[in-house]
């Protein structure tokens, strides 16, 4: 009989202890995964409030003519489709688990360990909080894992998944430019295993490259803060999975992308977008991608939202089936234009402005630099932890925006546009102003 923990914290739980969480203990916190949508906030009220795509219409008439109504399901729906979870802690013994934490300038930590059958991973890292959106990099398999680690009041770790692996695993933890001021304090390695939905949840999270313009601005980099700023500029924060079901016994899962972005970039008014959403549209919250199952999670369709070419997102199906596939079969598009990757990384395009850069050498390149998340659901996540981690992203988003504005408040006075440099210190001015008001809030 495996001893049930309340609230399992991956740092207080020596590594190799296998680890059966009940329903209510999962609830509480258990592995440290959570649903969006339906959970904190509930249904509709949830999805309007923190997940607020640039163009939702797209979306909404996705999932109506499937459909899906506006509404998650609750929790009491999604213990009975997903009764059953594990979380096993690697171990020295069972599995070789070797971690050399070591901190230096460019190694933080090396982590090896052996499988013997497949076995969804993902790994955790606790890092000594500083206060901000630190950037570590997990190479494992010849891919680049970029992992955000956005230090809030609650929140001092990055989780990144290695999907499913097995036999001899190797992977080295690096210090990037943006961060300088990481200190590891522990690494924990998991093993997941569930009910088919949940391991559908895991299995289906998409892996995601850096976006095109930032990666070529990191290329392009010529010191440690620009090539910072192309690392922290729409890195991905989280992963929060929706769930919703129709009356045909499907259920779509929706992948949003919780981006550090700013919101909306040059040309926009960060002041009126912040007023007409209350505050919650400064970052970036897009569909990375919806997965269509039935309860036994077959998969009829995959889809992704995407840059239309003028301005604005469409839903694009990658993948339908009427007859549906089996489980986990499918190999998930590759989507360029939000740097999205499937099974082979996406390559640089060929690009007429590329070329104009002088970026030829780079074309047909593959983007190595990833994001693997681990998919959250906040239904399960303690209320505090979910606010904490939307503080983190507005807070996240003011300090790019402030950036921005300071770089074009500095153009505008070289260009002696003193209307431009007026906008751009009243733009100032309340961008510092709200991002006051957030500290006072976390105080």
């Amino acid at each position: 009989m495996k001893e049930v923990y309340p609230l399992p914290i991956p740092s207080q739980i020596d590594a190799g202890e296998q680890q059966r969480f009940s329903r209510r203990a999962f609830v509480g916190g258990g592995a440290g995964l959570v649903l969006a949508g339906g959970g904190v906030l509930g249904g509709l009220g949830a999805r309007e409030y923190l997940f607020q795509p640039e163009d939702y219409h797209a979306v909404d008439a996705y999932l109506q003519a499937r459909g899906f109504p506006k509404t998650s399901i609750g929790r009491e729906r999604f213990n009975e489709l997903v009764p059953n979870y594990y979380n096993t802690l690697l171990s020295t013994g069972e599995h070789n688990l070797d971690i050399n934490i070591v901190n230096e300038p460019d190694v933080l930590a090396e982590v090896s360990f052996n499988l013997p059958k497949d076995e969804l991973v993902y790994v955790t890292i606790k890092t000594n909080p500083q206060g901000n959106l630190q950037v570590v990099e997990a190479q494992h398999n010849g891919q680049e894992s970029e992992i955000g680690i956005l230090e809030t009041g609650i929140n001092s770790q990055g989780k990144f998944s290695l999907g499913e692996i097995s036999g001899e695993q190797y992977l080295r933890l690096m210090r990037t430019s943006a961060g300088k001021d990481v200190k590891i304090d522990s690494i924990t390695v998991h093993a997941l295993q569930g009910d088919p939905l949940f391991k559908t949840i895991m299995r289906c999270s998409p892996t995601m490259g850096m976006r095109l313009d930032n990666y070529q601005r990191f290329l392009r980099a010529l010191t440690d803060e620009e090539q910072a700023e192309a690392l922290t500029n729409d890195m991905l924060l989280a992963l929060p999975v929706e769930i919703r079901e129709n009356d045909k016994e499907q259920l779509a899962l929706i992948y949003w992308g919780l981006y550090s972005a700013e919101d909306g970039g040059w040309g926009k008014d960060p002041e009126k977008m912040y007023h007409r959403t209350k505050g919650h549209r400064l970052f970036d919250s897009d569909i990375a991608q919806i997965v269509i199952t039935d309860l036994r999670s077959n998969i009829f369709e995959t889809a992704h939202q995407e840059d239309n070419q003028s301005g604005k997102h469409q839903m694009k199906v990658d993948f339908t089936s009427p007859e549906a596939v089996a489980p986990f079969d499918l190999v998930l598009h590759s989507v360029p234009n939000h740097g999205m990757v499937g099974v082979d990384l996406e390559v640089v395009p060929n690009d007429p402005a590329l070329i104009a850069l002088g970026f030829e050498s780079y074309i047909g390149q593959p983007i190595s630099k990833v994001m693997r998340p681990t998919p959250i659901i906040d239904l399960l996540m303690p209320e505090g932890a979910v606010a904490d981690m939307y503080w983190g992203a507005r807070v996240n988003a003011l300090k790019e925006n402030i950036r921005e504005a300071n770089r074009a408040l500095a153009l505008t006075r070289q260009m002696r546009n003193v209307a431009g440099e007026r906008q751009m210190e009243v733009r100032l001015e309340f961008l510092n102003e709200k991002l006051q008001e957030e500290y006072r809030l976390a105080a």
